[in-house]
């Protein structure tokens, strides 16, 4: 009984597992940095008075389900990381496996107006069973272009920003 506890209480990470570890590990570190840089600005930047005009612009958020396919009407500037794991199961046709998305998304705003926007750039890992093809990994579709505000309201908070990658 006690040795199969201990097989079950196996602390020796296998190389994925360490390396999932140093993933989160890093993604922690990366929050606490922008949450540092937050509160930095915040210090430089202080709150605004009751007679100063908030534009409603500085308090939206990206949302960040479908990444790949929503663009943020607001032109900002930013650089956007994304990690995507999947394991694969072994029923399925590649007999199992993993695969792992490596992306990132650039937005420049050339002025308040107009943003040069890369949106769909990454990498895609494959590592499959026996019954995949071999390393079916390789460049995602790179896609980059623009958007432009055509409509900026602030008085009914709206915004209209069409844009088009190619």
């Amino acid at each position: 009984m006690r040795e199969g506890f201990i097989e079950v209480m196996n602390l020796n990470p296998t190389p994925r597992r360490s390396w999932l570890r140093a993933f989160g590990l890093g993604a922690c570190a990366t929050v606490s940095l922008v949450l540092t840089a937050g509160n930095l600005n915040a210090q430089k930047n202080p709150a605004p008075t009751l007679t100063e005009a908030v534009d409603w612009k500085d308090n939206t958020i990206s949302p960040v389900a479908n990444p790949m396919f929503f663009e943020d009407p607001v032109i900002r500037s930013e650089i956007r990381p994304i990690f995507a794991y999947h394991n694969i199961h072994p029923g399925f046709i590649t007999g199992g496996g993993q695969a792992q998305l490596y992306a990132l998304q650039i937005r420049y705003a050339i002025t308040d107006r107009l943003a040069f926007i890369a949106t769909q750039d990454g990498y895609f890992d494959i590592n499959a069973g026996a019954l995949a093809p071999p390393n079916p990994d390789g460049w995602m579709d790179i896609a980059a272009g623009f958007k432009y505000v055509l409509v900026d309201d602030p008085a009914h908070q709206f915004i209209l920003t069409p844009g088009f990658t190619y």
